[in-house]
């Protein structure tokens, strides 16, 4: 049985062997941490992203290939960081992450990113969304969420909206 997909919704795109994403594409000192779904990567061989990964970590970057096992999105991830601008901002962001039973260590907290889903309109939430270099998203602290968004669906929205106006709710709002 095929799974509906959500009306508006993008159809998934996946990469062609050897192709960056613009997510990883972007990752250095201004966005830390980047990311792709092993779903975009679906018809690649392992040596091909052994490749890919070889291509980033010649760039600098340190990478981590997380299993569906190890991570909270099917299929695993496969992540990009540039070591030194993330453990900048962990420093900098030290006590949030303390207060929240986060680590400071970037690939520690890399793994946690993987694993869990923090509340929306919390300093944590901010902090990683800092560390994607997303300073739009509508579950920041620090942005008004909007009557509609393209990326994202009503229901997640008025959750978000919910947040905002009671930011002690335990409500998990569900992305897109």
């Amino acid at each position: 049985m095929r799974k509906k997909q959500k009306p508006n919704a993008a159809p998934p795109r996946f990469l062609e062997k050897g192709e960056i994403s613009d997510d990883l594409a972007a990752v250095g000192p201004e966005k830390p941490v980047g990311y792709d779904n092993l779903r975009a990567m679906r018809h690649w061989r392992a040596e091909d992203i052994a490749a890919l990964r070889e291509n980033l970590e010649n760039r600098g970057l340190k990478t981590l290939l997380l299993k569906e096992k190890d991570c909270a999105m099917r299929h695993g991830a496969l992540y990009a960081y540039d070591e030194k601008a993330l453990q900048k901002l962990l420093t900098q962001r030290a006590d949030i992450l303390h207060k929240n039973g986060w680590p400071s260590e970037p690939e520690e907290f890399i793994r946690k990113i993987a694993r869990e889903w923090v509340p929306e309109k919390t300093p944590l939430f901010d902090t990683i969304a800092d560390t994607f270099n997303n300073r739009a998203h509508p579950g920041r602290t620090d942005v008004k969420v909007p009557k509609t968004h393209h990326h994202f669906s009503k229901q997640y929205l008025d959750c978000l909206r919910e947040r905002e106006k009671n930011p002690r709710s335990n409500r998990r709002c569900s992305p897109p």
